[in-house]
């Protein structure tokens, strides 16, 4: 595994909030590994790979869901 600078963190989680924000799926989740788990407050379950909540996603995309606006701050 390579050593990641903050500055190499930091524009990862640029690029991750940058796809969210304009619901970007395929830039979205290029931003997780295939090994990922997900808790989410709405879910009964945790998802345990990013297959899984691509899916997931996929059917908020169905339902009309968007995301309309996403801000990040207090980065650190």
């Amino acid at each position: 595994m390579q050593d990641l600078t903050e500055r190499d963190v930091a524009v990862a989680a640029e690029r991750l909030v940058a796809a969210f924000a304009a619901t970007g799926t395929q830039a979205y989740f290029a931003c997780f590994v295939a090994s990922a788990t997900f808790v989410f407050h709405t879910e009964p379950q945790r998802l345990d790979s990013r297959e899984a909540y691509r899916l997931l996603w996929q059917s908020w995309l169905e339902d009309g869901w968007r995301v309309l606006d996403c801000a990040s701050s207090n980065r650190r």
